[in-house]
């Protein structure tokens, strides 16, 4: 049976609550995720090697380099305006509602995936660069390689809910084989809030979830 492969993808909901996805070209050879811990050498020490005191983690980081774009091969369209200019207006900032007549200026949160990896977070973008590598007689550009930067960030549904009475909220016994994705749908009809009862469990892969163990579903509004 032959296997499908599966691309990069980003995705992300825009100021009108709609949803975006975009599938890269071609599928990277690498990418680098990074995590800093900050400590401080502790007041007073006066060692070769002082002692430490812990200060504060850093929001991890993704970098993809390299990344191909052509359009050689679909007909000579302009590899800027097809493959990069979606990506580089996941910079853009727009206006977000909060609430009912608040509102806030900020580019989309981003959600990486590609197929089953468990590797990814939530995150926005932090930097894209381009180089053009091939034109057309008429100065179009139709191959380039990109290199794309993200930053980690904590939204509503990264962050673990406060469950202030256990009437707040439910448990499910998982069974063999369910995702997170079925058993959002089931409980919550919406297979996107996956990442709630990701965090609230402190599950990694949602496609791995152990069999006949006890999840907290958390109330939602």
């Amino acid at each position: 049976m032959k296997q499908t492969l599966s691309k990069l993808e980003l995705s992300y909901t825009d100021e009108n609550d709609k949803e975006h996805s975009y599938v890269f070209q071609y599928n990277p050879n690498s990418i680098k995720i990074d995590k800093s811990i900050d400590w401080a050498a502790a007041d007073g020490n006066q060692k070769n090697v002082p002692e430490k005191q812990f200060v504060n983690g850093q929001a991890r980081t993704l970098s993809i380099s390299n990344i191909f774009f052509d359009t050689t091969t679909i007909g000579n369209m302009s590899v800027y305006t097809n493959f990069i200019q979606p990506i580089e207006s996941m910079g853009v900032v727009r206006s977000f509602k909060v609430t009912s007549d608040k509102t806030i200026k900020r580019p989309p949160y981003i959600t990486l995936s590609w197929g089953k990896s468990s590797y990814f977070f939530e995150s926005v973008l932090t930097k894209i660069d381009y180089t053009f590598k091939m034109f057309t007689r008429e100065g179009i550009p139709v191959r380039a390689e990109v290199n794309l930067s993200f930053e980690e960030i904590i939204t509503e549904t990264t962050k673990k809910p406060e469950v202030k009475n256990q009437k707040e909220a439910k448990t499910y016994i998982t069974k063999k084989g369910e995702t997170l994705y079925e058993i959002a749908e089931k409980e919550y009809r919406d297979s996107n809030k996956w990442k709630i009862i990701a965090t609230a469990n402190e599950i990694d892969n949602p496609f791995k979830v152990p069999t006949a163990i006890t999840l907290t579903l958390p109330a939602v509004t």
